[in-house]
């Protein structure tokens, strides 16, 4: 279940606690539409509960310390169908309440936890767990995928011409100072993605979106853009040393590696300008 926006309809609810504290001077015909509306309320308070306790480290994240023993695979088929059983008996227990009756923040809340749900429910058609990379991107935002191939294959453009015209050499102190440097990217990257799942409010982890999120995913295009120099030095050294052929599809996996490397990165980059 999604908690983000079912956060939102939670939230909604809790002010329908002020107007009940009135019941007592309402006159008796609105009374059933109070006693709903009391009613709604401890349900958003028993669903958030049963939502924590689906998802440890969202309780965690708030500050619900009760679940931080657990963690179960969000992907496995198991936890999805337990996903839908608990949509489709929460939409049956909120139904099952005529809402005709109920007015203002009360009725509003019970239509932001309807939609919330059944969006939810619909959201199961499509298995996100399944969705390609590119896809993942474009569908959060549109047109990313397009901006990110141009700016790969221009970089890629760039950096051979680069290296062709002796604009960037590939010496020994070169090569040492970029693969530290990868190496220390590489443990940067496993280090934030564990933050990211466990600890950022921010799905890029470090910096977020802000300046410094932005500073890093710069960083992170020109460290793949200049490892793009080291794969033609490799590809050029084999050539003049009269490597087998056999080592030519391990150069042009190193190549492949490093485009791909470069185009998640700037995906990630316009990723973060357009957040």
């Amino acid at each position: 279940m999604t908690l983000r926006p079912l956060s939102l309809a939670i939230l909604l609810a809790l002010p329908v606690a002020m107007p009940m504290a009135h019941a007592a001077d309402t006159p008796a015909t609105v009374q059933p539409a109070a006693s709903k509306a009391e009613q709604l309320t401890k349900m958003y308070a028993e669903f958030w509960d049963e939502s924590l306790q689906r998802n440890p480290i969202q309780a965690t994240y708030v500050g619900d310390n009760r679940f931080n023993d657990q963690l179960p695979n969000f992907f496995s088929p198991q936890f999805r169908d337990e996903s839908i059983a608990f949509d489709h008996k929460w939409l049956a227990r909120f139904q099952a309440i005529d809402p005709n009756d109920l007015d203002g923040q009360a009725r509003l809340s019970y239509d932001v936890m309807l939609r919330n749900i059944n969006l939810d429910l619909e959201s199961y058609q499509f298995r996100t767990d399944y969705m390609p990379l590119s896809q993942f991107f474009n569908v959060a935002y549109p047109g990313i995928v397009g901006q990110a191939v141009l700016a790969t294959l221009a970089t890629f453009a760039g950096m051979f011409l680069a290296y062709r015209f002796g604009l960037i050499k590939v010496t020994a102190k070169f090569r040492r100072i970029m693969t530290m440097m990868i190496f220390g990217y590489a443990i940067f990257a496993i280090v934030n993605f564990i933050f990211a799942v466990f600890w950022s409010d921010s799905p890029f982890g470090f910096g977020g979106s802000g300046g410094i999120g932005i500073a890093i995913s710069v960083f992170a295009v020109g460290l793949a853009s200049f490892t793009l120099a080291l794969d033609f030095d490799s590809i050029e050294r084999a050539i003049a040393s009269g490597a087998p052929q056999k080592y030519s599809w391990l150069l042009a996996h190193g190549l492949i590696v490093t485009l791909v490397w470069l185009y998640i990165e700037f995906l990630r980059l316009f990723a973060r300008l357009r957040s």
